[in-house]
Order: structure tokens, then C-alpha cells, then sequence
């Protein structure tokens, strides 16, 4: 009898593990780096955000979206990085070159998304159509807009002759293709160094006035340091177009660049697309189609200038 009893006890023990609850399926986690701080969030952000809801997900039920910030300084990419990946992230969507080449070499597996420059030249992806690693997203070097900008500051200072170019281009190597276009516009350009090390020798420079105008590059650790780009401008009253459209709203004269919005917008496609299988590097890397042109008012008044009315009108947002 004891023996019975002995055995259905061992039976019903085989049978727990089978009867235990299922496991709740893991909620992919977004993993998204941006240089600069919460707030003001980023448009590529908000349009990324957008974009996902738009394709049926419902935050914190169907994903996380894990947000992290560096406070503008690009040395703690690492740690950032590092603390997604022990969070198990499933797709990576770190903001410029800096902060896309800190992931790539923290993973060859996990599937990244960017916003960057000259991918392939930088060693991220094999070609635009075919990516072939774990990068993919869009390449703003793909159109060549930063010509624009020359066309602006002439727009606005028609008697433009020298040139300074606040500019990281180890980051954002194509800025340097405004060599080619500086002669068809009459001006010479002399770069100075965005980087940490030489930022307040480069602002000096600016402060100096010795230079007709002033070409802030796209630079993503470059738009936590407007206001105060923008102060040194103001002092030397020098116009000034800057690589970001949304730079025109914390006091930059002109801002003309790439839709961010938009750019997020798409980069919700590609996550999606990843989310349900897809490879990054099979999801040719695509470029900006649409662009922005803000211009602040106020701040002209403050330098002394007078925006033409056909440049008011071109804009897409007035700063008053």
C-alpha cells in the first residue's frame, strides 16, 4: 500500500514541471542613444515614436522603449552602450557616427539602427544597398544638402567673403565637401575643430570677428552647445547657418538640414521591419528625401540683419 502511495506521489512530481504556468513572452526592448539630454527631446525621437505607434504598438505592452542621454558628452557612449546591452536589448538605435561606431564595436549580433555619415567610408556598411553587417538606417551623406548653407549665409550677407566651419569631421567627414563649393560662391573656409579639446580655442577664433560668417556643422554633439555657440555669435555679430534646423530655436540665426522628424518616422520602419525578423544587413540604407528651413527673427534683429522676404517665405518655421 505504502508502495502505491509511494509511486502516485512520484507520478504527480512528473506531472508539476508540465503543469507549471508558461512563461511570459519577452517584450522587445528599443535601445535608443541620443548625445544630448531629455529634454528638449529630439525630433529623430519623437517621429521614431510616431512612427511605432502608427504601426499598432502599444509602449511597455508590445515594446520598451529605453531611452538613454549622454548630457553632450560623447565619453560616456560606452557605458550607455554598455547598459543596454546587459538590459538584453533587441535592436540598438544609437544617433551619429560617434555614438553608431561605440555600438558596432560593442556587438557584431544585435541589429542597429542610425541616423549617420558616409557609412560605408567609415566602415559600417559594405554599400548602401547591401549593408551586410548589423547597421543599417539612413545616410545623410547620400544628398549632398550642406551646399545649401554656403547658399544661405551669401542669402543673408551678400558681401561674404571668409568662412569659419565649426566642424568634427572625423564624425561627419562629408562636411569637408564644401571645399568643392566654396569658390562657386566666392568665399574661402577655414575649419575649426568642434572637439572638446579645442571647442573653446575654435570659439575664440569665432569671437574674434574676423570671419564673415559661420557654418555650424550637423554634428550631433554639436546641438547641446548652441546657446552657447549662439552667445559668441551674438557678441561678434557674425550670421551664422547652423547643420540642425531645430538649432534655430534655442538662438541660432538660420538652421537648414535633413527632416528629423521624418528621419524618425523612417527609422520606426526599420525597427519594425527588425522587430519581425528582418536583417539589418539586408535592408539597403536609404537617405534623406525631405529637408528643413527655420529661421529666428529674433536673433537677426539682435545681429543686425534683414532676412529677405523671399527667404521668410521659403522657410518652414519663422522664430518671432
Amino acid at each position: 500500500m505504502r508502495r502505491r502511495a509511494f509511486l502516485s506521489l512520484v507520478g504527480l512530481a512528473a506531472a508539476w514541471p508540465l503543469a507549471a504556468p508558461a512563461r511570459a513572452a519577452k517584450i522587445p526592448r528599443i535601445g535608443y542613444l541620443w548625445i544630448g539630454s531629455r529634454e528638449p527631446e529630439s525630433n529623430v525621437s519623437i517621429g521614431m515614436k510616431k512612427g511605432l505607434v502608427e504601426r499598432g504598438y502599444v509602449f511597455d505592452r508590445d515594446l520598451i522603449f529605453d531611452a538613454r542621454y549622454a548630457e553632450g558628452k560623447p565619453e560616456r557612449f560606452p557605458a550607455l552602450i554598455a547598459e543596454f546591452l546587459a538590459s538584453d536589448v533587441d535592436v540598438l538605435v544609437p544617433m551619429g557616427n560617434a555614438a553608431t561606431l561605440v555600438a558596432h564595436r560593442a556587438t557584431a549580433t544585435i541589429p542597429i539602427v542610425t541616423v549617420g555619415d558616409d557609412l560605408v567610408g567609415i566602415g559600417l556598411a559594405a554599400s548602401l544597398a547591401r549593408p551586410g553587417g548589423n547597421v543599417t538606417g539612413i545616410d545623410v551623406q547620400a544628398v549632398d544638402y550642406r551646399a545649401k548653407w554656403l547658399e544661405l549665409l551669401k542669402t543673408v550677407a551678400p558681401n561674404l567673403r571668409s568662412v569659419a566651419v565649426l566642424a568634427d569631421a572625423r564624425e561627419t567627414p562629408a562636411v569637408m565637401k564644401l571645399e568643392d563649393v566654396a569658390s562657386r560662391f566666392g568665399v574661402t573656409l577655414t575649419f575649426l575643430s568642434s572637439l572638446p579639446p579645442d571647442f573653446d580655442s575654435s570659439l575664440a577664433a569665432i569671437a574674434s570677428g574676423r570671419f564673415d560668417g559661420l557654418i555650424v556643422n550637423d554634428n550631433p554633439s554639436l546641438f547641446p552647445r548652441t546657446p552657447r555657440i549662439a552667445g559668441v555669435v551674438a557678441e561678434s555679430r557674425t550670421p551664422a547657418v547652423y547643420g540642425t534646423a531645430g538649432q534655430a530655436r534655442v538662438g541660432g540665426l538660420i538652421g537648414y538640414s535633413f527632416d528629423a522628424l521624418d528621419a524618425g518616422l523612417r527609422v520606426a520602419d526599420f525597427v519594425d521591419r527588425l522587430l519581425k525578423g528582418a536583417h539589418a544587413g539586408d535592408l539597403p540604407i536609404e537617405h534623406p528625401t525631405k529637408f528643413v528651413l527655420k529661421i529666428n527673427l529674433k536673433t537677426a534683429k539682435a545681429l543686425g540683419i534683414d532676412i529677405p522676404a523671399t527667404l521668410l517665405a521659403a522657410a518652414d518655421e519663422v522664430i518671432e
